[in-house]
């Protein structure tokens, strides 16, 4: 745990669902730390207060599951200091279903994601339902399109199933 690693850092998790928080403040506490704040939250309307507040941001798996990934990738914007970074990592396949044709991992994301994550997007407003694979081109324009600056040529690496981004304002 990044808490553990790095003590004299804070960190602040961020999920929706109060189970999810009341197991994360169990191993909280099951592991004595204190650098560790949990809060029941939407990503898509975070508190003004935390408005330039964050150093980093990290998001795993996430962006592709909520109603509105641009108005998330908007907040996470606004809450990075001027000089903040936010990492993002995201499942890494092609937004056209022809470049993964043959891919038989691919067609697993494509199944799981009909039942998982796109009936999490759907849940509100604007129902955009990317899904998990929504693909590496198609994040890279929402990012560019929410002003983060992607370093580097895209997707830092693609490893695995999973494509790792590297963004700053």
């Amino acid at each position: 745990m990044l808490a553990k690693l790095y003590p004299k850092s804070t960190f602040t998790g961020l999920d929706y669902s109060e189970r999810g928080i009341h197991i994360a403040n169990l191993t909280k506490n099951e592991k004595g730390l204190t650098n560790v704040n949990f809060v029941i939250g939407d990503g898509q309307n975070l508190p003004s207060e935390w408005t330039t507040q964050f150093d980093m941001v990290f998001v795993y798996d996430v962006i592709h599951d909520v109603p509105n990934p641009f108005k998330c990738l908007e907040q996470i914007y606004k809450v990075l200091k001027d000089d903040g970074c936010f990492c993002l990592v995201d499942v890494g396949f092609h937004s056209d279903p022809l470049d993964n044709k043959g891919d038989m991992r691919a067609s697993m994301y494509y199944t799981l994601s009909t039942f998982i994550c796109l009936t999490s997007s759907m849940t509100e407003e604007p129902h955009v339902g990317y899904g998990a694979m929504w693909g590496v081109e198609e994040l890279e324009k929402a990012l560019k399109s929410t002003n983060f600056k992607i370093e580097g040529t895209g997707a830092i690496s693609l490893i695995g199933t999973k494509a790792f981004f590297y963004c700053t304002k």
